[in-house]
């Protein structure tokens, strides 16, 4: 008798265990765990591939080479670093360059990441005070702009409701609201965008959920979007609200 009444008062604790604790609730911490756990190890390969480009020192412009780092979703590299192949082991960083390419591909398809689809520009490098340096920038690396964040492009559509081929059936919205909420921490941002359906968000790097708030216009919002923004760039975001016209 005494054990089935202590079965039953520990079934008790457990189901009210699980009413405090939902299994959703558990699944979802447990994702952003993960997701951290992983950012961490990305960031810790990124210093280790700054850590052997390191200042890239050179005699010659024949001492300085670039190769394309990181895994955008949409395709294609982030950014390219520039780097002299008189300081650094050009096969070593290749396979560190690598690993981390593959490995941020495989968090993009696991955490659904997006992006815009633009390239950056390749490098044309050259050897400037003993240093090599993309001469289309101007500086070591690949010429960073000081500031980060998100650019964003709203629109509405469709404002005909015939589809004409060759004719676009969108138009920029002005004075939409927008919503840029840091994922893994209380930043928090606001923008309205100009007369030109456009609006630049400054936030340092990391991962961003931005959602457009008001659409004037049109009758339907479109779904809110995840981004991960990195120092020194701008990602591009774009955004379509309903008109309702059919």
């Amino acid at each position: 008798m005494a054990n089935a009444l202590l079965t039953i008062a520990l079934a008790s604790v457990l189901l009210a265990g699980c009413d405090r604790f939902p299994l959703n609730h558990i699944l979802d911490q447990d994702q952003a765990n993960r997701e951290e756990r992983d950012q961490r190890r990305l960031r810790r390969m990124r210093a280790q591939i700054e850590a052997l480009v390191g200042e890239a020192r050179c005699e010659s412009e024949a001492d300085c080479r670039y190769i394309g780092l990181g895994a955008k979703p949409c395709g294609g590299p982030w950014e390219y670093l520039v780097y002299s192949v008189a300081q650094t082991d050009s096969a070593r960083l290749a396979e560190r360059v690598a690993a981390y390419n593959q490995f941020e591909a495989e968090m993009n398809q696991k955490y659904g990441y997006v992006s815009d689809c633009s390239l950056p520009l390749e490098p044309q490098v050259g050897c400037v005070e003993g240093r090599c340096v993309d001469l289309n920038r101007g500086t070591v690396g690949d010429g960073r702009e000081e500031a980060s964040g998100i650019a964003i492009q709203v629109v509405k559509g469709p404002i005909h409701p015939v589809e004409r081929e060759g004719e676009e059936n969108t138009a920029p919205v002005a004075d939409a609201q927008i919503a840029v909420q840091r994922i893994d921490g209380d930043l928090f941002e606001r923008a309205t965008t100009d007369l030109t359906g456009h609006a630049r968000v400054e936030v340092p790097e990391g991962a961003y959920r931005v959602a457009v708030e008001e659409c004037p216009g049109a009758m339907g919002l479109p779904p809110e979007q995840e981004v991960k923004v990195r120092d020194g760039f701008f990602t591009e975001l774009r955004f379509a609200c309903d008109t309702g016209i059919r």
